[in-house]
Protein backbone atom coordinates (compact mmCIF):
# COMPACT_ATOMS: atom_id res chain seq x y z
CA UNK A 1 0.00 0.00 0.00
CA UNK A 2 1.28 3.55 -0.98
CA UNK A 3 1.45 6.30 1.89
CA UNK A 4 0.76 10.06 1.58
CA UNK A 5 4.83 11.99 1.78
CA UNK A 6 4.81 15.45 2.52
CA UNK A 7 6.05 18.32 0.75
CA UNK A 8 6.48 21.29 1.92
CA UNK A 9 3.61 24.18 0.86
CA UNK A 10 2.17 21.61 -1.85
CA UNK A 11 -1.75 21.68 -0.62
CA UNK A 12 -1.36 25.39 -0.03
CA UNK A 13 0.50 26.29 -3.54
CA UNK A 14 -1.62 24.61 -6.12
CA UNK A 15 -4.67 25.65 -4.10
CA UNK A 16 -3.85 28.91 -5.94
CA UNK A 17 -3.82 27.26 -8.83
CA UNK A 18 -7.91 25.85 -8.23
CA UNK A 19 -6.68 22.64 -6.96
CA UNK A 20 -7.78 21.46 -3.71
CA UNK A 21 -7.57 18.00 -1.96
CA UNK A 22 -9.26 15.07 -3.15
CA UNK A 23 -10.99 13.76 0.03
CA UNK A 24 -11.21 10.02 -1.57
CA UNK A 25 -7.42 9.47 -2.17
CA UNK A 26 -5.14 10.16 0.18
CA UNK A 27 -2.32 12.57 -0.96
CA UNK A 28 -4.04 13.75 -4.23
CA UNK A 29 -5.14 16.90 -5.73
CA UNK A 30 -7.60 17.59 -8.40
CA UNK A 31 -9.74 20.42 -9.85
CA UNK A 32 -12.58 20.11 -12.45
CA UNK A 33 -11.40 20.59 -15.81
CA UNK A 34 -14.40 20.64 -18.46
CA UNK A 35 -16.10 16.83 -18.37
CA UNK A 36 -12.67 15.46 -16.95
CA UNK A 37 -11.03 16.29 -14.04
CA UNK A 38 -7.09 17.24 -13.66
CA UNK A 39 -5.37 14.86 -10.61
CA UNK A 40 -1.95 15.30 -9.15
CA UNK A 41 -1.19 12.43 -6.92
CA UNK A 42 2.19 12.34 -4.67
CA UNK A 43 2.73 9.00 -2.91
CA UNK A 44 5.45 6.84 -1.39
CA UNK A 45 6.16 3.13 -2.29
CA UNK A 46 6.08 0.94 0.69
CA UNK A 47 9.19 -0.70 -0.31
CA UNK A 48 11.04 2.34 -0.75
CA UNK A 49 12.77 2.71 2.62
CA UNK A 50 15.03 5.99 1.01
CA UNK A 51 11.90 7.98 1.65
CA UNK A 52 11.18 8.61 -2.16
CA UNK A 53 8.42 10.30 -3.53
CA UNK A 54 6.54 9.38 -6.85
CA UNK A 55 4.16 12.02 -8.38
CA UNK A 56 1.53 11.39 -10.97
CA UNK A 57 0.02 13.58 -13.43
CA UNK A 58 -3.57 12.07 -14.12
CA UNK A 59 -6.29 13.42 -16.82
CA UNK A 60 -9.28 11.76 -15.77
CA UNK A 61 -13.07 11.23 -16.40
CA UNK A 62 -15.69 10.10 -14.22
CA UNK A 63 -16.33 6.44 -14.60
CA UNK A 64 -18.67 4.12 -12.55
CA UNK A 65 -18.52 6.28 -9.50
CA UNK A 66 -15.21 7.07 -9.45
CA UNK A 67 -12.07 8.16 -11.99
CA UNK A 68 -10.36 6.33 -14.88
CA UNK A 69 -7.92 7.81 -15.95
CA UNK A 70 -7.52 8.38 -19.35
CA UNK A 71 -4.35 9.83 -19.69
CA UNK A 72 -0.63 10.29 -17.28
CA UNK A 73 2.24 12.08 -17.28
CA UNK A 74 5.30 11.41 -15.25
CA UNK A 75 6.87 14.70 -13.90
CA UNK A 76 10.11 15.37 -14.75
CA UNK A 77 12.45 18.49 -12.97
CA UNK A 78 13.61 20.94 -16.45
CA UNK A 79 11.46 19.49 -18.98
CA UNK A 80 7.95 19.31 -19.78
CA UNK A 81 6.41 16.00 -18.50
CA UNK A 82 6.27 12.46 -20.50
CA UNK A 83 3.71 10.46 -21.35
CA UNK A 84 3.68 7.64 -19.21
CA UNK A 85 2.69 4.06 -19.30
CA UNK A 86 4.02 3.67 -16.05
CA UNK A 87 2.92 5.39 -12.94
CA UNK A 88 4.72 8.92 -12.22
CA UNK A 89 8.66 9.49 -11.01
CA UNK A 90 10.53 8.69 -8.39
CA UNK A 91 11.70 11.82 -6.14
CA UNK A 92 14.19 11.72 -3.38
CA UNK A 93 13.00 13.12 0.41
CA UNK A 94 15.40 16.27 -0.12
CA UNK A 95 13.44 17.39 -3.71
CA UNK A 96 10.69 18.00 -2.25
CA UNK A 97 10.85 22.11 -3.02
CA UNK A 98 12.31 20.86 -7.19
CA UNK A 99 9.29 18.59 -7.60
CA UNK A 100 6.96 21.32 -6.26
CA UNK A 101 8.97 23.74 -8.86
CA UNK A 102 8.21 21.35 -11.49
CA UNK A 103 4.90 20.40 -10.70
CA UNK A 104 4.20 24.53 -10.98
CA UNK A 105 6.58 24.93 -13.99
CA UNK A 106 5.87 22.38 -16.52
CA UNK A 107 3.04 19.75 -15.14
CA UNK A 108 0.31 22.29 -14.40
CA UNK A 109 0.40 23.45 -18.24
CA UNK A 110 0.70 20.13 -19.42
CA UNK A 111 -2.37 19.08 -17.33
CA UNK A 112 -4.04 22.22 -18.86
CA UNK A 113 -3.02 20.93 -22.72
CA UNK A 114 -4.03 17.38 -22.66
CA UNK A 115 -7.21 18.63 -21.08
CA UNK A 116 -7.91 19.68 -23.89
CA UNK A 117 -10.47 17.25 -26.48
CA UNK A 118 -8.72 18.25 -29.25
CA UNK A 119 -5.78 17.59 -28.18
CA UNK A 120 -6.30 14.54 -26.38
CA UNK A 121 -8.14 13.11 -29.82
CA UNK A 122 -4.62 13.94 -31.42
CA UNK A 123 -3.13 11.90 -29.36
CA UNK A 124 -5.20 8.91 -29.35
CA UNK A 125 -5.19 9.22 -33.16
CA UNK A 126 -1.56 9.19 -33.05
CA UNK A 127 -1.63 6.20 -30.71
CA UNK A 128 -3.99 3.51 -32.26
CA UNK A 129 -2.59 4.60 -35.94
CA UNK A 130 1.01 5.18 -35.67
CA UNK A 131 1.90 4.19 -32.19
CA UNK A 132 3.91 6.63 -30.01
CA UNK A 133 7.52 6.70 -29.81
CA UNK A 134 9.22 4.26 -27.71
CA UNK A 135 12.09 7.11 -26.43
CA UNK A 136 9.59 9.13 -25.60
CA UNK A 137 7.41 6.84 -23.37
CA UNK A 138 7.88 6.50 -19.99
CA UNK A 139 7.66 2.57 -19.99
CA UNK A 140 7.81 0.27 -17.02
CA UNK A 141 11.24 -0.49 -15.53
CA UNK A 142 11.02 -4.52 -16.61
CA UNK A 143 10.03 -4.04 -20.04
CA UNK A 144 12.86 -1.34 -20.22
CA UNK A 145 15.31 -3.80 -19.36
CA UNK A 146 14.21 -6.95 -21.07
CA UNK A 147 16.86 -8.47 -22.93
CA UNK A 148 15.37 -11.50 -24.14
CA UNK A 149 12.35 -11.76 -26.79
CA UNK A 150 12.11 -10.40 -30.64
CA UNK A 151 13.53 -6.89 -30.34
CA UNK A 152 10.86 -4.01 -29.70
CA UNK A 153 9.91 -2.13 -32.07
CA UNK A 154 10.20 1.86 -31.72
CA UNK A 155 7.05 2.59 -31.36
CA UNK A 156 3.88 1.54 -28.83
CA UNK A 157 0.64 0.96 -30.12
CA UNK A 158 -2.18 1.54 -27.86
CA UNK A 159 -5.12 -1.06 -26.91
CA UNK A 160 -8.83 -0.66 -28.64
CA UNK A 161 -10.21 0.72 -25.37
CA UNK A 162 -9.07 3.96 -26.83
CA UNK A 163 -11.32 3.79 -29.75
CA UNK A 164 -13.89 4.23 -27.17
CA UNK A 165 -11.73 7.03 -25.86
CA UNK A 166 -12.09 9.24 -29.66
CA UNK A 167 -15.68 8.17 -30.00
CA UNK A 168 -16.22 10.06 -26.27
CA UNK A 169 -13.93 12.54 -27.51
CA UNK A 170 -15.60 13.35 -31.28
CA UNK A 171 -19.24 12.83 -29.36
CA UNK A 172 -17.55 15.93 -27.22
CA UNK A 173 -16.76 18.55 -30.01
CA UNK A 174 -19.64 17.44 -32.14
CA UNK A 175 -18.13 14.87 -34.72
CA UNK A 176 -20.84 12.69 -34.06
CA UNK A 177 -20.01 10.35 -37.61
CA UNK A 178 -16.05 10.31 -36.46
CA UNK A 179 -17.49 9.16 -33.19
CA UNK A 180 -20.12 6.82 -34.69
CA UNK A 181 -17.03 5.06 -35.85
CA UNK A 182 -14.68 4.46 -33.77
CA UNK A 183 -17.87 3.39 -31.01
CA UNK A 184 -18.20 0.52 -33.44
CA UNK A 185 -14.93 -0.21 -33.58
CA UNK A 186 -14.59 -0.54 -29.85
CA UNK A 187 -18.07 -2.66 -29.68
CA UNK A 188 -16.66 -5.34 -32.27
CA UNK A 189 -13.55 -6.03 -29.87
CA UNK A 190 -15.65 -6.96 -26.62
CA UNK A 191 -16.74 -10.70 -26.05
CA UNK A 192 -20.16 -11.53 -26.46
CA UNK A 193 -20.38 -12.96 -23.17
CA UNK A 194 -21.78 -12.43 -19.66
CA UNK A 195 -19.08 -10.74 -18.40
CA UNK A 196 -19.32 -7.66 -20.88
CA UNK A 197 -22.87 -7.51 -20.84
CA UNK A 198 -22.98 -4.40 -19.06
CA UNK A 199 -20.07 -2.52 -21.23
CA UNK A 200 -21.50 -3.68 -24.74
CA UNK A 201 -25.13 -2.40 -23.44
CA UNK A 202 -23.35 0.81 -22.83
CA UNK A 203 -21.62 1.37 -26.39
CA UNK A 204 -24.93 -0.06 -28.03
CA UNK A 205 -26.76 2.69 -26.18
CA UNK A 206 -24.55 5.14 -27.51
CA UNK A 207 -23.98 3.68 -30.38
CA UNK A 208 -27.55 4.10 -31.60
CA UNK A 209 -28.34 7.42 -30.07
CA UNK A 210 -25.44 8.54 -32.92
CA UNK A 211 -27.60 6.67 -35.64
CA UNK A 212 -29.92 8.04 -38.01
CA UNK A 213 -33.81 7.40 -36.30
CA UNK A 214 -34.15 4.58 -39.67
CA UNK A 215 -31.49 2.40 -38.22
CA UNK A 216 -30.25 0.61 -35.18
CA UNK A 217 -26.87 -1.42 -33.57
CA UNK A 218 -24.04 -1.69 -35.62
Amino acid sequence: MAHSFSIRGWGKRLREFGYNNDPQVRGSISKPAGPRVLSIQKWRPARSPSGQVGISLDICKPYLGGLAIILQGSLREDLPPIISVAGGDLWGPEEGDTALAATIQHGLPWLEKYSDAHQLIQYYEVSLKEGLPRKDLKLPPIVEKMTFGPKPSETVRRPPIFNWCLAELYSEVGDDGTSLKYAQQYFATLPDNRFHEEERAKVMDFINKLLPESSSGI
